[in-house]
């Protein structure tokens, strides 16, 4: 095997249907929003908001999960709400305010697709089913941020450990989590001994197991039986109030990072407290064709990075290879057109 090819890594190309807001959209909303969509990585730490900084940018996240948190003077912090697939980071910016509410930190490091606060702002004024989806979101995440607050007030830090470790499982497509204790700490708002301590309880009755700043859930329902009700609470109401609708199952294309790819897609860089972490040339992507128009079509298929951006060797492996048995079925499905009307078939778009 070729030095360039002995580190691999594989980089998913998510669709923004993978956020459940999105895919909840009717036709003619997601093309509202979808030329001005675009893919970005969002880096586990990342500031993505910041109190005192004008944000532009709200967040629709896909495979990231985001807190979001209040400072004190005294510089420690409370985690008030975790926002992953099932919202957006950024609801304040709706209600015509510069600044957000609170400081948006990346919990879980993944993908999320950002939209300019005016599209959404012009979109949540004008177009109602859009708006009530949004509203709705509004309500639930309300309800969240209450229950939080009554949680670390009343509750003993294993059960707010069990809470926020199963709020993040639902946010996940696995169960392991990229978190250390210090992260967790500065979360709940609590020492890091405290929840050394009770995340030790937790590993010795064989519910996780923890290791260089990851955890693996090993028994979920064993956390559902030690968890407040903070937990159930909150996610009766998201299931209450939002659609349940699940995210874009669609195959996301997939590329294998060599040496020569990871040249052409640099890792993302962080642009300090307060800003958007916007990623390099490959990792941003627009969501639909033809980006600032709305009335642009909206691609079908999961987003592939420019071929021009790729080295000559990757652009073949970087192609969206549509299902064999699709294409199959289509195949079949003209021939049996051909066979039992020939002039139907001279006159569809594909023969002209």
């Amino acid at each position: 095997m070729p030095d360039d090819t002995r580190d691999l890594r594989l980089l998913m190309l998510v669709s923004p249907k993978q956020n459940h807001l999105l895919a909840a959209l009717d036709t003619t909303d997601y093309a509202w929003l979808a030329p001005h969509l675009e893919r970005i990585h969002l880096p586990l730490g990342a500031v993505v908001h910041n109190a005192d900084t004008r944000a532009h940018h709200v967040y629709f996240p896909t495979t990231s999960i985001v807190s979001l948190l209040y400072d004190l003077e005294n510089g420690s912090s409370v985690e008030i709400s975790v926002t992953g697939n099932e919202g957006l980071v950024g609801m304040s910016l709706l209600m015509r305010s510069d600044t957000p509410t609170g400081r948006a930190v990346v919990r879980s490091a993944g993908y999320a697709y950002r939209l300019p606060v005016d599209v959404l702002t012009e979109a949540f004024e004008n177009r109602g089913l859009l708006r009530h989806l949004l509203l709705r979101y509004m309500q639930a995440l309300m309800t969240q941020m209450a229950q939080t607050g009554v949680c670390n007030h009343r509750h003993h830090i294993e059960q707010q450990l069990c809470r926020s470790l199963l709020l993040c499982l639902d946010r996940s497509s696995t169960n392991e989590l990229a978190m250390t204790h210090e992260l967790i700490a500065g979360m709940l708002g609590v020492r890091r001994e405290s929840v050394t301590a009770a995340a030790g309880k937790l590993q010795a009755a064989g519910l996780i197991r923890y290791s260089r700043g990851r955890i693996t859930v090993l028994d979920r329902p064993g956390l559902q039986q030690r968890v407040c009700e903070c937990y159930a609470v909150v996610k009766a109401e998201f299931d209450r109030l939002l659609p349940q609708r699940k995210p874009d199952s669609s195959a996301p294309a997939v590329v294998t990072r060599s040496f020569a790819t990871r040249r052409a897609f640099p890792p993302p860089t962080h642009l300090g407290p307060g800003r958007a972490v916007a990623s390099q040339a490959g990792l941003v992507g627009c969501a639909g064709s033809g980006v600032g128009s709305r009335s642009a079509p909206v691609a079908s298929r999961s987003v592939r990075p420019p071929a021009c951006a790729l080295p000559c060797g990757m652009r073949f492996k970087a192609r969206i290879v549509r299902p064999l048995s699709s294409e199959l079925s289509n195949c079949n499905h003209r021939l049996l057109m051909a066979e039992s009307s020939p002039r139907a078939v001279s006159r569809s778009p594909d023969h002209e």
